[in-house]
């Protein structure tokens, strides 16, 4: 075989499954020799920043922010969503979209907020994407579930997953999170409701001073009350816009913080969780760069490869965080969603970033072309450059912190001495 025959078939079958990726960024040279592709070892540091290609993007998720209206104020909410937020995306988009993400065969859309539930006629729009055979996630803080409204779905729960915020199983500690009396009586209710109707249920869990002692037992519980169908995603960084920018320097951890707590007690807690486990049950929102190599952790956010997003406001972009981003705004809803993932700016912007043009530890970065130097959102919010390096990678090497696997320099080092 050639090395051009080689290369079009490792990147067909790469680009086909970011997991893949992801371990061909781990481990290349195994990785090639397991696939019987020994003659491309001597590329693999130019393989490593092979740019995506148009064909290779595959609209695979939409992110629909419905309200900013929510029934409560969480100190951390990204969008300041509120029990007064007014905004609302138009019910005639909606639909519309919908069946746009229909017909552009997505597999999974997920409906959020501020509160989705606060959304009126929220049952039909979930039944409409669930007849469509869409897999459907609901991001909600879990205090407006009802009996009549979980029945509504009876029958979908293999299509259907519900992702809960929840903070503490202290209901001062949540509360504190939720800022809102009585939030932590009205979430357990909905957690019973959810277990005795047998949804799919990942528990979502903004890490901060507060609550970082919790964490295991927070895992221990949430794979004790939903079994099979329970799973648990850490958000160890609070975000930087919206409520988050006050409470992010006051309660989040700092770059020595959060890697004693990684490396201390969640690595070592997922690598046993992970032998129990037939199917992982566990993930974090971090850095691809910063996950040990060992770890079968794929932190991947595929903006500009993977998803579209949509706001209350109407507008299309990389994901539903981009109002007050006009780099990541591709344009309105009232615009077919196909036109926007194949030619809207922030998309070919994304599809063409180069490991050398970035700012920061992400222009030596060997993750880099899955990672696209994550949230771009975030590093304009803390270094007003959207070029920039993702801001907690960043923050790990000021602080001496960061990996020296994943580097580049490390993998050209190793193949150019």
């Amino acid at each position: 075989m050639t090395v051009i025959d080689s290369t079009l078939r490792l990147f067909n079958e790469l680009f086909s499954d970011p997991r893949l990726h992801i371990e061909f960024l781990r481990q290349p040279e195994q990785f090639l020799q397991q696939r019987n592709m020994p003659e491309l070892c001597p590329y693999i540091p130019e393989l490593l920043d092979r740019p995506v290609q148009q064909s290779a993007c595959r609209l695979d998720t939409a992110i629909l922010c419905l309200t900013e209206q929510c029934n409560l104020n969480c100190i951390h909410c990204s969008v300041n969503a509120s029990p007064g937020g007014k905004t609302h995306l138009d019910p005639g988009v909606l639909h519309r979209c919908i069946e746009e993400l229909c017909s552009l065969e997505v597999r999974v859309v997920k409906f959020t907020g501020g509160e989705p539930l606060t959304y009126p006629g929220i049952e039909n729009f979930l039944l409409q994407a669930l007849h469509a055979g869409i897999f459907v996630e609901v991001e909600t803080s879990g205090t407006l579930l009802t009996e009549k409204f979980l029945t509504t779905f009876d029958g979908f729960q293999d299509s259907m997953r519900f992702a809960v915020g929840f903070d503490s199983l202290n209901a001062d500690t949540y509360e504190r999170f939720r800022n809102t009396p009585g939030a932590f009586e009205m979430v357990s209710q909905g957690f019973s409701l959810l277990k005795n109707h047998g949804f799919q249920v990942k528990i979502m869990t903004v890490l901060s001073k507060l609550n970082r002692h919790e964490i295991p037992d927070i895992i221990d519980w949430t794979l004790s009350t939903f079994g099979v169908h329970g799973f648990h995603r850490l958000l160890p960084v609070l975000s930087s816009f919206g409520r988050g920018k006050k409470s992010s320097p006051e309660s989040g951890l700092d770059a020595i913080g959060l890697h004693d707590f990684l490396h201390n007690e969640y690595f070592p807690l997922f690598r046993s969780r992970g032998k129990e486990q037939k199917e992982p049950q566990l993930n974090i929102g971090l850095p691809l760069a910063l996950v040990p190599f060992d770890l079968p952790i794929y932190p991947v956010c595929g903006c500009g490869t993977q998803k579209i997003g949509v706001t209350p406001k109407g507008n299309v972009g990389l994901c539903h965080l981009i109002e007050g981003h006009e780099f990541a705004i591709s344009g309105r809803a009232d615009e077919p969603l196909g036109q926007h993932w194949l030619k809207g700016k922030p998309f070919e912007t994304m599809r063409g970033l180069e490991r050398h043009g970035m700012k920061g530890i992400c222009s030596d970065c060997r993750f880099f072309r899955a990672c696209a130097g994550g949230c771009r959102v975030h590093a304009e919010a803390v270094y007003g450059d959207a070029s920039y390096a993702d801001p907690t990678c960043q923050s790990f090497l000021e602080a001496g912190l960061f990996p020296e696997e994943s580097l580049m320099t490390s993998i050209s080092e190793e193949f150019y001495s």
